[in-house]
């Protein structure tokens, strides 16, 4: 899983299959949630307050879902 700040993951989901396949690891999903940028001000917030309880209840989702 990744998070990204409400702008654009890009190829983080494949860079970390890629570099966990490496390990030896044998990825079976990836997923990217949003969660508070790191640049995010109170004057000019991005993704403020994210994750929140949708966020949460969508990546238990996903992780059920997974577990399947």
């Amino acid at each position: 899983m990744v998070t990204y700040g409400n702008r654009e993951y890009q190829d983080a989901l494949l860079e970390l299959h890629d570099i966990a396949a490496e390990q030896g690891f044998i990825p079976v999903a990836g997923g990217a949630f949003v969660a508070e940028h790191s640049y995010s001000l109170p004057s000019r917030p991005i993704a403020h307050g994210r994750p929140d309880a949708n966020d949460i209840a969508a990546a238990k989702d996903f992780g059920a879902q997974i577990k399947k």
